[in-house]
C-alpha cells in the first residue's frame, strides 16, 4: 500500500508540473512568438516541433515492446492520421501546440487518476481535468494583457486530451490501461 501511495502521489506531482508548466508560459508565449514572426521562423519551426513531436511518438510506438493485434495497429494508424488531420484544421499555428500540451496532460492525469479508478471513470476523470485546466488556462490568458479567452481553445485543449486518451489506450496493452 506504501508503494502505492508513493506512485500515487509521484503520478499527481508530475501532472501538476507539468501544468504548471503550461501556466507559466503564458506570459512569455506571445512575446516568443511575435519575435520568431519577425523573424518569419515561427511557422517552420512550430510546424518542424509539431512533426519531430509526432515523429518521436510514433517511432515510440513502433519500438515499444507490447504485443498488439493487426486491429490495434490500424487503429493506430488511424488515430494517428486524424490527429494530423486535427492539427491541420487549427486556424493558428500556434494554437498547434495546445495539442501536444494536452496529449501529455492527459497522459499524466491518467496516470494519477488510474490508481483508484479504472476505465471509462478514468477517461471520464480525465477528460473531466483536462476541460477544467483548458478552462482555467483560458481564464489566466484573459487576465492577461497581451492574450485574450477563447472557447474555442478549450476544445482545442480537450480534442488534444481526447487523443492522448486513445493513443494510450491503443498503444497499453490489454489490462494495463
Amino acid at each position: 500500500m506504501a508503494k502505492l501511495s508513493v506512485v500515487y502521489r509521484s503520478a499527481w506531482a508530475a501532472a501538476a508540473a507539468w501544468l504548471f508548466l503550461i501556466y507559466a508560459t503564458i506570459p512569455i508565449g506571445r512575446p516568443v512568438l511575435s519575435y520568431l514572426e519577425k523573424k518569419e521562423a515561427a511557422l517552420p519551426l512550430m510546424n518542424a516541433g509539431c512533426a519531430l513531436a509526432l515523429g518521436a511518438f510514433f517511432l515510440l510506438a513502433l519500438v515499444k515492446k507490447t504485443p498488439r493485434s493487426k486491429r490495434r495497429k490500424f487503429l493506430f494508424l488511424l488515430s494517428f492520421a486524424a490527429y494530423i488531420l486535427a492539427l491541420s484544421q487549427v486556424a493558428y499555428p500556434e494554437e498547434r501546440i495546445h495539442f501536444f500540451e494536452y496529449s501529455i496532460l492527459a497522459y499524466l492525469y491518467y496516470r494519477a487518476v488510474s490508481a483508484r479508478l479504472t476505465g471509462l471513470e478514468a477517461c471520464s476523470a480525465v477528460l473531466g481535468l483536462s476541460f477544467a485546466s483548458g478552462a482555467f488556462d483560458e481564464f489566466l490568458q484573459h487576465l492577461h494583457p497581451d492574450r485574450y479567452y477563447s472557447f474555442q481553445d478549450i476544445l482545442i485543449n480537450l480534442a488534444g486530451a481526447s487523443f492522448g486518451l486513445i493513443f494510450l489506450g491503443i498503444l497499453a496493452p490489454h489490462g494495463k490501461r
